[in-house]
């Protein structure tokens, strides 16, 4: 859904997505260590909903409605990189290279 910066990257990132219906947030500082909160529950009801992820110094925070639904408890350090602020998508995509967790090759077809 959000994203700043890129796994692997320098500086570290944060993303929002919501594989299932299930929301998850993401910050991983630029000392790689890195914190999840989640929803635990699929937000695809058809209803709106109000979402804050939440950094602190001790840990990312996840509210849904203004009900706490997780904490992962601990330091991540700052993001600070130069890729923008993305939202629905990546910045720059060739179509081809596809970058996840670990970089993958699409061929086309």
């Amino acid at each position: 859904m959000i994203q700043k910066g890129q796994s692997g990257g320098a500086g570290g990132y944060f993303k929002w997505e919501a594989p299932s219906g299930v929301v998850h947030c993401l910050f991983r500082g630029s000392n790689r260590i890195g914190k999840t909160a989640s929803s635990k529950t699929p937000l695809n009801d058809g209803q709106w909903h109000t979402i804050r992820c939440e950094r602190t110094a001790a840990g990312v925070t996840m509210t849904v409605d203004g009900v706490k639904r997780s904490m992962a408890k601990g330091k991540t350090s700052s993001i600070s990189n130069a890729k923008p602020l993305t939202i629905a998508g990546k910045g720059t995509c060739d179509q081809i290279t596809v970058t996840t967790s670990s970089p993958v090759r699409v061929e086309k077809g």
